[in-house]
């Protein structure tokens, strides 16, 4: 942690912190929820904006991204990321590795590919 308050980027920062979120909601038993989602990975990446949805009744104000996978092989997948939230990649990325490596115990490498978003 200390490494990362002295050397680090605004990126490096959200990333931890979406990492340090999944840790938070797993500890309070929230990873149910997540665990429901899919028996592999990949299928949890399919499932994301299902489980925004379910969540809507709970929290009719949420304001949750899309995500969609458009290309699988046995190397990984593409998957877009859009939310009317600028600035929230790299804490999403935080989130995807860390509910991999504790929900499916499987190390991910995130690449962007492109990035739409600007953070007007």
């Amino acid at each position: 942690l200390v490494s990362i308050l002295q050397e680090g980027t605004t990126e490096t920062y959200m990333e931890f912190f979406g990492k340090d979120f999944v840790r938070y909601f797993t500890n309070y038993g929230y990873d149910k929820i997540l665990r429901v989602a899919g028996r592999q990975f990949r299928d949890f990446l399919r499932s994301i904006d299902q489980l925004h949805d379910s969540n809507r009744y709970s929290f009719p104000k949420m304001n949750s991204p899309v995500f969609h996978v458009t290309e699988e092989d046995e190397n990984g997948v593409i998957l877009h990321y859009k939310s009317k939230r600028r600035g929230w990649t790299a804490f999403t990325i935080g989130i995807l590795k860390e509910c991999a490596i504790k929900l499916f115990n499987v190390d991910i490498i995130v690449t962007i590919q492109a990035d739409e978003s600007s953070d007007e």
